[in-house]
């Protein structure tokens, strides 16, 4: 398992929800803290700010939801999360491995696409 630190990309502005309280955002995994800090330090003012830092419980939140249809048992019975084939025990880990995997389908997809916005 290794340490991941998170951003949240805001289409509609920091921390905004839908009707039934569900935040509206995209976390974004970064693998270090100085990496994080300048993605949600480069936001541009719009008259909504777009990136934030957000607390644990959100965050876990949003991934857990983003995660739901991944959930899996593994042979010995452990649960965790099956993302592209392989089984991941860490939330974080298994979050980093479908967010990548989603970045690199926008890429094929869609060309020279910011992953980090999408």
């Amino acid at each position: 398992m290794s340490r991941h630190f998170y951003a949240v990309y805001w289409p509609y502005g920091v921390n905004t929800f839908n009707f039934d309280h569900e935040p509206i955002g995209t976390v974004v995994p970064f693998d270090t803290a100085k990496a994080r800090d300048a993605y949600v330090a480069a936001d541009r003012f719009d008259g909504n700010f777009h990136r934030s830092v957000p607390d644990y419980r959100l965050t876990r939140k949003m991934m857990l939801g983003a995660l739901r249809e991944f959930r899996s048992l593994d042979s010995k019975g452990c649960e965790g999360w099956r993302v592209d084939g392989v089984f991941y025990e860490s939330l974080g880990d298994a979050y980093k491995a479908m967010f990548d995997a989603d970045a690199q389908l926008r890429y094929e997809l869609f060309g020279d696409v910011d992953s980090r916005e999408a």
